[in-house]
């Protein structure tokens, strides 16, 4: 359960740009507060990158032109 702690608050701290040690220092109602935003940011990131990605159809094909080399007389 330790590390399970450790990385809630590094989560925190990344979301909010605070060190650990202030993380750790908040409140239960707080850290659990500000863990479930950072979270819902870092899903909601995620999603968009996602979205982005299957919008630039990854899977296009071009057609190479294999005749300048015959038309530069190599």
């Amino acid at each position: 359960m330790r590390y399970q702690g450790e990385l809630w608050a590094y989560i925190v701290a990344k979301h909010y740009g605070v060190t650990m040690q202030e993380a750790f220092m908040m409140g239960p109602d707080m850290f659990f507060c500000s863990l479930e935003w950072a979270l819902a940011s870092q899903k909601m990131e995620q999603e968009a990158m996602e979205n982005a990605t299957k919008g630039k159809g990854g899977g296009d094909s071009v057609s190479l032109d294999y005749t300048f080399p015959e038309d530069e007389g190599f």
